[in-house]
C-alpha cells in the first residue's frame, strides 16, 4: 500500500483536533480548505499528491488525492477524506462516477463495415430487447419490461433498478440495468456521421440524485451515452443527473448535463454543457433527443449539435454545438440506454423509447416537432 505524500511548504498545518460526527466532520474540512487557500494566497501552498494505491494507515481527518484509475475509493478521480471507516469524496479531479468499465462489446459482425450500415429504429413494443437488437446488462431479466405508455406507440421499455443491483460488468457500487447497441448498429467508427434520437422518461419511483448522500458521496445518474470500444475509462458522450459539490461545480444539482470526451487518449478533451436552465428534471414527462455527431478523434473533424424537445413544448431546441474529438485515439463507440447511478438503496425506474439511427435530422426527429437552428 502506498504512503500519501505531502509537498510543498511547511506553513500549512492540519488541525491536530480528530472529528468525532459528521458535522464537526464537515466544519473541520471548511476550516482546512480555508486554510489552504491562504497558504496558497500566501504562495506557501500543501500539494496533495494523488496517489495509485490506497495508503497503509488511516486516520479520522486524513486527505489524500485518489488517481480514480488505479486507486477508486467510488467517485472516480478527487480529493477524499477518510472519516467513521469510509472514504468521502470532498471534490476535485472531475467528481465523475467511477470509469465506466464495460468489457469491449462482442466483435462486430464486420469488422469493416459497408458504408451504407442500415438504418436503426427500436420502438419498444414487445421486447425489452428489440428482438435481440440490443444487449441487456441487468441483475436479472425482470429488471427490463415492457410497459404501456409509449412516447409514440403503445408501449416503453422499463429499466429498473432494485436498490441492490451493484457489482454488475464492473459497476462497482454503481447500481445498473442497461440496454447496450453493438459498435456496428451504432455506426460508432473512425469517420462516421449519423443522426440519433431517443425519448426517456423518469417514473414515480425514480431516485433523484443527493448530495452528499448518508455516505458523503455527490451522486450521479446516467440515463444514456456512447461508451468507448477500449476497456476503461469514462465514456465519449453521455446524458446524466448532477448533484455537485460547491466545487469544482456551483451547487447546481440535481441538473441535467451533457458531457463528452474525445481527441486523444482516454479522458481527453472534457467538454460539457447544463440543460434545462439548472432546473432539476420532471417525473413521468418525456425527454427527447437528438444528435448529430461525427465520429472522430481528431479535433478538427469530430462535431456534436444536439437538441432537445420537452413534453408539451412546440419544438425541439438545440442545447449543444461542439467541435473537437469525439472519440479517444484509436477507439470506436457502441450506445447505450442506461440506469446507472449511485446506490441508495431504493429501487428506481428509467423508461425509454423510439431509439433512431438515421442520415438526417428529419429521419430521426418526432414528426410533429421540428428542430430549430
Amino acid at each position: 500500500m502506498a504512503k500519501p505524500k505531502v509537498s510543498g511548504s511547511a506553513e500549512y498545518v492540519p488541525e491536530s483536533t480528530q472529528p468525532t460526527t459528521m458535522e464537526e466532520m464537515v466544519a473541520w474540512v471548511e476550516r482546512e480548505h480555508r486554510k489552504i487557500q491562504q497558504a496558497i494566497s500566501a504562495g506557501k501552498a500543501q500539494r496533495i499528491e494523488f496517489l495509485t494505491d490506497e495508503p497503509e494507515k488511516r486516520f479520522d481527518g486524513l486527505m489524500v488525492g485518489a488517481d480514480g484509475l488505479n486507486w477508486n475509493p467510488g467517485q472516480g478521480k478527487g480529493v477524499y477524506v477518510w472519516f467513521d471507516t469510509a472514504w468521502k469524496f470532498m471534490g476535485g479531479g472531475t467528481g465523475d462516477p467511477p470509469p465506466d468499465v464495460d468489457p469491449p462489446p462482442d466483435p462486430d459482425p464486420d469488422p469493416n463495415p459497408p458504408t451504407d450500415v442500415p438504418i436503426v429504429r427500436a420502438d419498444f413494443e414487445t421486447s425489452p430487447t428489440e428482438n435481440g437488437l440490443f444487449s441487456l446488462q441487468a441483475a436479472n431479466p425482470d429488471r427490463a419490461t415492457i410497459i404501456s405508455g409509449g412516447r409514440e406507440g403503445s408501449n416503453c421499455v422499463r429499466l429498473r433498478t432494485s436498490g441492490s443491483d451493484t457489482n454488475l460488468n464492473n459497476s462497482g457500487q454503481m447500481e445498473r440495468c442497461d440496454l447496450q447497441l453493438s459498435q456496428f448498429n451504432s455506426d460508432g467508427y473512425e469517420g462516421r456521421e449519423n443522426w440519433y434520437a431517443h425519448s426517456v422518461m423518469f417514473g414515480s419511483d425514480w431516485q433523484s440524485p443527493i448530495g452528499p448522500n448518508p455516505e458523503g458521496i455527490w451522486e450521479v445518474y446516467n440515463f444514456c451515452g456512447f461508451h468507448h470500444t477500449g476497456s476503461t475509462a469514462t465514456g465519449n458522450f453521455r446524458v446524466q443527473i448532477n448533484s455537485w459539490a460547491p466545487f469544482p461545480r456551483p451547487a447546481v444539482g440535481p441538473v441535467m448535463t451533457m458531457i463528452g470526451y474525445g481527441g486523444g487518449p482516454p479522458g481527453a478533451g472534457r467538454h460539457e454543457t447544463n440543460l434545462l436552465a439548472n432546473q432539476p428534471p420532471q417525473k413521468n414527462l418525456w425527454y427527447d433527443f437528438v444528435y448529430h455527431i461525427k465520429w472522430s478523434a481528431d479535433p478538427l473533424i469530430g462535431f456534436i449539435e444536439a437538441w432537445l424537445h420537452v413534453e408539451g413544448e412546440a419544438a425541439y431546441t438545440k442545447v449543444y454545438d461542439y467541435e473537437g474529438g469525439t472519440l479517444y485515439t484509436g477507439m470506436g463507440c457502441y450506445w447505450k440506454l442506461a440506469n446507472y447511478h449511485v446506490s441508495n438503496g431504493q429501487p428506481s425506474s428509467v423508461m425509454h423509447d423510439r431509439f433512431r439511427r438515421g442520415k438526417s435530422g428529419d429521419s430521426v426527429r418526432i414528426p410533429a416537432y421540428a428542430l430549430l437552428p
